[in-house]
């Protein structure tokens, strides 16, 4: 059976922002998360002077709720393809407008 890698939290993720800032002047950040918990964590890990940008709201959040992966949540008919879609479409394209990802 393969193996599946859980997510991880914003701390894994914090120190390479860090750097980021540090070497290369980024003042904001978009985090792709579908948990408004991790963008509220690089926030804090990294303080005022780098502006955190997500998607945030309560669909997303309801979409995105559950202890079982996206992938079969679809397959089982549990989620909104078409709402699963643009989310991912919409952090797409805010990534492609981003200096650094």
């Amino acid at each position: 059976a393969p193996a599946y890698a859980a997510c991880v939290g914003a701390a894994a993720y914090a120190g390479a922002v860090r750097e980021m800032v540090a070497r290369y002047g980024a003042r904001s950040v978009f985090v792709a998360s579908d948990s408004e918990e991790v963008a509220r964590e690089v926030g804090e890990s990294l303080g005022p002077g780098v502006q955190v940008l997500s998607l945030s709201g309560s669909h997303r959040n309801n979409m995105f709720a559950s202890n079982l992966y996206i992938e079969f949540r679809m397959q089982m008919g549990l989620a909104d393809r078409r709402a699963v879609t643009e989310s991912s479409l919409i952090d797409m394209m805010l990534l492609s407008q981003s200096d650094y990802f």
